[in-house]
């Protein structure tokens, strides 16, 4: 699976409320020094390298730090690796209006059922 099937997964399925979304795809030193206007939103975060999706997750406040905070946990034992590895893509899916949050859940269920993550989230999986 490449991070086209990703997004394309996610458009497909939510294109009627695609406008309250701000989509990224970043390397993690990107996405440690980023400072993007919705960055720092609610979203949900798709931890991708190699054509696997490792670990399909959501914050309510900040996805950005959130999905940062996976490396330094070494959740699953397979992400601390990733923190220097040129080939991992975090792909973030952001709210725009925080107050959009609740589509998080959602967006992080569906896609964590559809994408199949390498590393499950115990709330779903």
């Amino acid at each position: 699976m490449n991070i086209e099937d990703v997004l394309a997964i996610f458009k497909r399925e939510f294109y009627p409320i695609i406008e309250k979304f701000k989509t990224y795809t970043l390397s993690v030193e990107q996405a440690k020094a980023s400072s993007e206007r919705f960055v720092y939103h609610p979203g949900v975060y798709v931890f991708w390298k190699e054509g696997k999706v490792f670990k399909v997750g959501r914050s309510l406040d900040n996805s950005r730090k959130r999905s940062l905070e996976h490396l330094s946990d070494d959740t699953g034992g397979v992400m601390k690796s990733f923190e220097n590895d040129v080939n991992v893509r975090l792909i973030l899916f952001n709210c725009i209006e925080p107050e959009d949050y609740h589509w998080t859940a959602a967006v992080e269920m569906y896609l964590e059922k559809k994408l199949n993550p390498v590393v499950r989230s115990k709330r779903t999986g």
